[in-house]
């Protein structure tokens, strides 16, 4: 059954690695928000789309990974937790947040992503539940993963912040500045890739990898494309990194936050694990003394 599950996934990546260079030659626009056409297809309600087609990642990857024969660990739980944590601000949260009225999708393109979560959160929900060796919380890919995990959501809401208050008394399309975007021009993307990046290296496995590069394949091609629109809009403006403002004091700025994160979410980590550790040994002293 394992060997036929990373066929599946082999296969899994191998399509997308198709998509990818497709989506790459082809300069092929994905039919949602500016580019948003009838032309893919029945148009519907913009918050309702993207709620329906991420709500399967927000359940099935959790249920698989519970109803699973493996028993819920502490490695499992978190990775549960922070699958569960990206998702509720994504399928409940953003569509509540984003002001997109009157603003419509292809169900085409709905319904593509609908079936695509279902299948990734299947794949890393069985991986949990049911193949996933008992591995230690305290290693240390486990640690780095959640910093780079922290690091990739809090650029991600942060950039999704700031491209919300722009839309807010817009009368069109804006080139966001401030934060990250003074240095890359796709912060949003670039952020969740780096979320999913500290996933795979917490989880180690197949499924996860699949999914940052997924995410790569997906997210690259709409980078490029909003890189050339920058690009167009203000040629004066680098579009990748700006190496001149990495180089000024605002570097400086930049690492001071950047310790301060880390220094943050180790003491958090370190509590958080003494806390469940302490939690476990509690109960199970209580269910010896009551139950043996």
């Amino acid at each position: 059954m394992i060997n036929n599950f990373d066929l599946f996934l082999k296969i899994w990546i191998g399509f997308g690695v198709l998509t990818f260079a497709y989506l790459i030659i082809s300069k092929i626009r994905t039919p949602y928000g500016r580019h948003s056409s009838n032309q893919w297809g029945f148009m519907v309600n913009n918050k309702w789309a993207w709620f329906w087609m991420e709500f399967p990642a927000l359940v099935v990857m959790p249920i698989f990974s519970i109803i699973g024969p493996n028993e819920l660990n502490l490695l499992s739980i978190l990775l549960v937790s922070i699958w569960f944590i990206h998702y509720f601000n994504r399928v409940i949260i953003f569509p509540l947040r984003i002001k997109t009225k009157g603003k419509k999708m292809p169900i085409s393109i709905a319904f593509s992503a609908f079936f695509f979560n279902i299948f990734n959160g299947f794949f890393n929900g069985y991986y949990v539940g049911y193949i996933m060796n008992e591995k230690s919380i305290f290693d240390i890919n486990v640690f780095i993963g959640l910093i780079v995990f922290i690091i990739g959501m809090s650029i991600n809401i942060s950039s999704d912040n700031k491209l919300i208050s722009l839309r807010k008394n817009s009368g069109g399309y804006k080139i966001p500045k401030g934060g990250v975007f003074n240095f890359i021009s796709c912060p949003n993307y670039f952020g969740e890739i780096i979320e999913w990046i500290g996933f795979s290296i917490i989880a180690l496995s197949l499924p996860a990898l699949s999914f940052t590069l997924w995410t790569c394949f997906n997210l690259i091609p709409r980078t490029i494309l909003c890189i050339a629109i920058v690009a167009a809009l203000h040629p004066q403006k680098t579009c990748i990194v700006s190496f001149t403002n990495v180089l000024q004091f605002r570097a400086l700025q930049c690492a001071l936050f950047a310790l301060c994160i880390v220094c943050i979410v180790c003491s958090v980590y370190i509590v958080c694990i003494v806390g469940a550790v302490c939690i476990v040994h509690i109960v199970h002293n209580v269910y010896i003394v009551l139950i043996v």
